[in-house]
Formats: structure tokens, sequence, C-alpha cells
């Protein structure tokens, strides 16, 4: 892919993300972003067959930085992994903000639920894995609180957040070997 693609990608990207902050998914038009992007729509739609394409590829460019993170700071841990998990969205309120704004947190959930699942298999090469009902159990009760904390100006440290959390989830996940 060339670079004038690439960088018109990331301005379509970061439009609709600028928006999200602003307004409801449901009410941003493609015509908007590609308005804020200062793309025409053709362009927008050589990348991008509907905005729900481009709210994928932003999910999924955060799920890989976070990933990155967590490979380059060897977390290997529960603790660890909540931890990173936190401490990202601690450093990009902006990242909620959006989510809970433009009300695609069911979008984000099922996104962070397929991730959570992924990263139980990497984590647990060897073993029993946690049963789908299990890991959507986590994984919505980690974003609930997100959300919480969210709402809540981040009032509560990280650590806390991260010892509960880590305390309840792990009694369950103690079997699977994925606690510190």
């Amino acid at each position: 892919m060339n670079k004038r693609s690439v960088d018109t990608q990331k301005q379509i990207e970061t439009a609709l993300f600028q928006l999200m902050q602003v307004e409801k998914f449901d009410s941003i038009s493609l015509t908007q972003i590609a308005k804020r992007a200062e793309v025409s729509r053709m362009s927008l739609y050589r990348n991008y067959k509907s905005k729900e394409d481009i709210l994928k590829v932003i999910f999924q460019r955060l799920s890989g930085q976070f990933k990155l993170e967590m490979t380059a700071n060897n977390l290997t841990c529960l603790p660890q992994l909540l931890q990173g998990y936190f401490n990202y969205f601690r450093k990009n309120p902006q990242v909620v903000a959006a989510i809970t704004n433009a009300g695609v947190e069911g979008l984000v959930l099922k996104a962070q639920t397929e991730d959570l699942s992924a990263c139980f298999e990497y984590f647990l090469k060897c073993g029993q894995q946690p049963s789908p009902y299990a890991v959507s159990y986590y994984s919505g009760a980690v974003f609930a609180v997100l959300i919480l904390w969210n709402q809540q100006n981040y009032e509560k440290p990280v650590a806390e957040i991260v010892a509960r959390l880590a305390r309840i989830i792990g009694k369950e996940l103690n079997e699977f070997k994925l606690i510190g």
C-alpha cells in the first residue's frame, strides 16, 4: 500500500474518532467523515465500505497497540495484563470518552471479548481454556469497571482496581495458570 493511501486511511480514522467524541455513532454520516478528514467520498469508499469498517480498523489498531505493549513489557499474568489494560486507558481517556459518547460499547465489548479469548489461547497453549461463557463474563466485568472508572473521572488508583479484579477473576482462573 502506498504512503498516500495510508495517510488517507489515517485521516479517515482520525476523523471518525473525533466525530465519535461529540456525536452518537448512528448519527455520524460518511459525508461528515469525509468532510472532517478532508478527503473525497470516493477516497473514503476506495478505502472503506462503511463507517463500521472504519470503526473495526480503529479497534484493531488500538488492540494491536495494546498487544505490542503487552509483549514488549512481557506481561504474562492476570494482574500484569489488567495493569497494562487500565494504564493504557488512563493514559488515553479520550478513547473511553469516544466509545461511551458514540454509544458503541457493545461493539467494543464484542471486539474486546474476541481479543481476550485470543489472549487466553496464547497464554494457555497447553491447557484447558476457559469456556466462551467465562471469557464473556471476564471481559464484561473488566469493561464495565473501565466504563465506571471513566465516569468517576479515574478516581480509584489503578492498583486498587487491578487488585480487586485479579482477586475475583483469579479465583476462577487459578486452575488455568494465568495468575501471578
